[in-house]
């Protein structure tokens, strides 16, 4: 989608670390990463964590300015959906057509148990339907797609029934205890479990907002800090840190005229959710074209990702996601 000039950099410099974690785990499985950059990257999952974190926080602030644009909450619920559904669709759906016309082309698709087959990518059933082959629930890494749509979908009654500080740590803990027993089950990729991170990001909005960021910060560090000396809860410690570095730079501001660097973290920033996609797309085909993995590969999935990636954010994730809201949008208004 069309980016605003102005961009907040700290959430960039978290969305492009994210973005590197999980592209990072995903090489790792491929190549070997040695030392303590392939110890960082096999955490890498904890990245999709942070986007969830990001997301819930930018939710809330995108419902906020749309609730004061249109008032009446109808309208603002509707245009919210607007704008996060059209923001990550258009490109998911093209990759799912991608995976299908690709599968069936090899012939490598496999049954489903359940009958549903690509229904469950269409209609984000893959991480609540369990099926007996992976294929089915995570094709392409895609399962946190089901999780944003189904944030964003109940988001706008979240932000209707949650917006106040002790409202918005209620449920937070709430959905951290449904966290911990959805994986007392081992169910991991279920929506439901990730709420937690995602109201996380709710609450730091509401933090800033509110100016309770000294005392929330101080609190936060306090439970990471007894997470490492009883080694308990430690899932925690990165999503929480996560919070601080939001909260932490939300004041910070950078006049200066942004050099090398930064217009670099802002582009990777920009085209992330491209990036995010894309470079499954390519492990699958460099798997099946036979590519050995080594150096030659990590070159050849960095090249193509970053190149289709760029071609994709500009094609899709701008232009056709630009044509798609004018038209939306326009008839909401």
């Amino acid at each position: 989608m069309n980016q605003k000039v102005s961009r907040d950099f700290s959430l960039d410099i978290l969305r492009v670390l994210s973005c590197i974690m999980v592209f990072g785990v995903h090489l790792g499985q491929k190549v070997t990463i040695p030392g303590s950059l392939g110890v960082f990257f096999s955490k890498g999952s904890t990245g999709v964590g942070f986007f969830f974190i990001l997301s819930g926080y930018l939710a809330y602030v995108s419902l906020e300015r749309l609730q004061s644009k249109y008032v009446l909450f109808g309208k603002t619920m509707v245009a919210f959906w607007i704008k996060k559904l059209l923001r990550i669709l258009p490109l998911y759906f093209i990759v799912i057509l991608f995976y299908m016309i690709f599968f069936y082309a090899i012939g490598s698709v496999p049954e489903d148990n359940t009958g549903l087959y690509w229904v469950r990518y269409l209609l984000f059933a893959n991480s609540f339907v369990t099926s007996e082959n992976p294929f089915w629930t995570n094709l392409g890494a895609v399962w946190s797609i089901s999780c944003f749509v189904f944030f964003y979908l109940i988001c706008p009654i979240c932000y209707k029934l949650f917006r106040k500080y002790w409202s918005a740590l209620i449920l937070v803990i709430g959905s951290y205890g449904l966290l911990k027993y959805i994986d007392a089950r081992n169910v991991y990729n279920l929506p439901l479990r990730w709420l937690f991170y995602f109201f996380l990001g709710c609450l730091v909005y509401v933090v800033y907002k509110e100016h309770k960021e000294v005392f929330t910060i101080g609190v936060m560090l306090m439970i990471v800090l007894f997470c490492i000396l009883t080694d308990k809860g430690t899932s925690i410690i990165a999503p929480l840190l996560a919070s601080v570095f939001i909260l932490a730079t939300r004041n910070i501001k950078n006049n200066s005229k942004p050099g090398i660097i930064e217009k670099s973290i802002n582009y990777i920033s920009m085209i992330s959710y491209s990036v995010y996609l894309i470079h499954v797309v390519i492990i699958e085909a460099l798997d099946y074209i036979g590519v050995l993995h080594g150096v030659t590969y990590a070159i050849v999935l960095i090249v193509c990702t970053s190149l289709i990636s760029v071609a994709s954010y500009y094609l899709i994730e701008k232009r056709l996601g630009n044509v798609l809201m004018k038209a939306t949008m326009g008839l909401l208004l």
